[in-house]
């Protein structure tokens, strides 16, 4: 059967030739953000009471743009990760993985500083972050040259794409203004914008991360949104579904670890209208959403949706079923298919840029 986002974008009436999906077309992607080192000790090892502590650990890199621009590597894609990275050896770790997986690291910046890096201690459910200090949150203003790395990506009459998420822009001041000036900066260039919102509470409130990207709204056609931070921002915006009909609010669904919820909750029937009032007082950009649900015996439910100016697009009825490797990385997965898909349907169209009815984002008209 068709992955998870090749089945939401089969409602979208988009023709895209099945050679184009072989990575055998002119677009590029380009995405903005720090990249971590992870450590995580290997499960059924207990360091306790063992001398110096000594124990076996995964060592792995992350950060949802390299993430994503690893994924659409790996269907072919020419995809290009813009970051701030350290000298020496930990650097050279990302750099290395991030070469492994064939993507573009010409416009990584090298400075001198530290890595940064989390540790994740799953029997008391801790993730320790150490990256207040790091190379890219500490970096220099104005460290790249937006107009000429999007030209650069744009080569050969290339259609370019760009994804960002909410976790740079709070990353400090001159993190932010990078963040920003990318992003103003492919409006100037005629390039479509995904950012995955990403709300990580221990970078600030969600308030505080709307304020600075609500007022790109209009540079940006895809805004993917969590479970929560849709509840988080219904909230922000005075909003609840059903709200013009006089129903009550709606019950917050039970999370139980890492993005999954309930399987007992009617997660869809809770998100679904949610989402779809959101987009209603937006006026803007394309709204998506991943949801998870674990039952008994530890088996995933994935489905997601997407709503554009054509209406919703979901695969509620036939979700995808499996046991997760890692419980990380899903939803960078999720929107490398999904932009993957919707940045080749632009090409089949002959489109640069998603179609806007009223000012609402359409993936679906002129194809």
């Amino acid at each position: 059967g068709l992955r998870p986002e090749r089945r939401i974008i089969a409602s979208l009436s988009m023709d895209v030739p099945p050679q184009v999906l072989l990575g055998d077309s002119k677009v590029r992607f380009v995405s903005f953000g720090e990249a971590m080192i992870r450590f995580q000790p290997v499960l059924g090892q207990c360091w306790q009471g063992v001398p110096s502590a000594v124990s076996d650990f995964t060592r792995s890199v992350g950060g949802d743009e390299l993430n994503v621009m690893v994924a659409l590597s790996k269907l072919g894609c020419d995809a290009s990760w813009i970051s701030v990275l350290p000298r020496g050896p930990l650097g050279d770790v990302v750099k290395t993985c991030a070469a492994d997986a064939n993507v573009c690291l010409e416009h990584v910046a090298t400075v001198e500083g530290s890595m940064g890096c989390y540790h994740v201690f799953p029997d008391v459910r801790l993730t320790h972050f150490e990256r207040k200090h790091s190379a890219f949150c500490t970096q220099a203003r104005g460290l790249f040259d937006w107009k000429q790395i999007l030209a650069e990506r744009g080569r050969d009459a290339a259609l370019v794409w760009m994804h960002q998420s909410g976790i740079s822009p709070m990353l400090g001041a001159n993190a932010r203004d990078s963040w920003l000036e990318a992003i103003r900066s492919a409006e100037a260039a005629s390039v479509p914008v995904s950012v995955d919102l990403n709300h990580r509470p221990a970078l600030g409130t969600l308030s505080q991360l709307w304020e600075i990207v609500e007022p790109e709204l209009s540079r940006i056609c895809l805004l993917i949104l969590s479970v929560d931070s849709t509840f988080g921002l219904a909230e922000i915006l005075g909003l609840k579904a059903g709200a013009e009909h006089g129903e009550r609010p709606t019950k917050k669904p039970r999370v139980k670890a890492g993005g999954v919820y309930s399987a007992d909750d009617d997660l869809n029937g809770l998100i679904q209208p949610l989402i779809e009032t959101i987009h209603a007082k937006l006026q803007g950009p394309a709204l998506a959403c991943v949801m998870k649900t674990r039952a008994a015996g530890g088996k995933q439910q994935r489905w997601s949706l997407l709503v554009d100016a054509q209406g919703t697009h979901t695969t509620a009825e036939v979700p995808t079923g499996h046991m997760p490797k890692d419980e990380c990385g899903g939803g960078s997965a999720w929107a490398a298919g999904t932009i993957h898909y919707l940045s080749h349907g632009l090409l089949a169209a002959k489109q640069r840029l998603p179609q806007r009815e009223a000012g609402l984002v359409s993936f679906s008209s002129g194809a």
